[in-house]
């Protein structure tokens, strides 16, 4: 059995001068257990993952593609039951969350998560070179 607890500190219950930092927590058990035998102990039930936008880069109002990152912070995921199962979701989870896309869809901005290519911002002259590939973007010289 996994025994996961989470809470958010109570910052006002301390002085300025703490060295206490505001925020979430988790704690969980360690052991992995068959039958009720422990197998392992020590095993990490609860892990911090990495949350990552990209930061779009623009050429005046032309879009120029991603550059680094516009904000990088993290969130904890906990785990019960079959660790074959955690680590695939844990992979899954860090591989979505650590390298999400800003975009904008029907009129509202959005996040994407990098599996989902087809709602990527694309470089402006991307775009104007698929155009003109498919006969849609005929530039006129005056």
């Amino acid at each position: 059995m996994t025994l996961v607890i989470a809470g958010h500190t109570l910052q006002a219950m301390f002085d300025e001068e703490s060295n206490f930092v505001e925020g979430l927590f988790a704690a969980s058990d360690t052991a992995i257990t068959s039958g009720g035998t422990i197998l392992v102990s020590g095993f990490k039930k609860v892990v911090e993952i990495p949350v990552r936008v990209k930061a779009p880069v623009f050429c005046d109002e032309w879009l120029n593609g991603y550059m680094g990152y516009h904000y990088e912070g993290g969130c904890f995921v906990a785990f019960a039951g079959s660790t074959l199962v955690a680590q695939h979701m844990m992979n899954s989870i860090s591989n979505h969350l650590g390298e999400l896309y800003p975009t904008y869809e029907n009129g509202e901005y959005k996040i994407a998560m990098p599996c989902e290519k087809n709602k990527h911002l694309q470089r402006s002259a991307d775009v104007v070179n698929k155009h003109r590939q498919k006969g849609k973007y005929r530039h006129h010289i005056a």
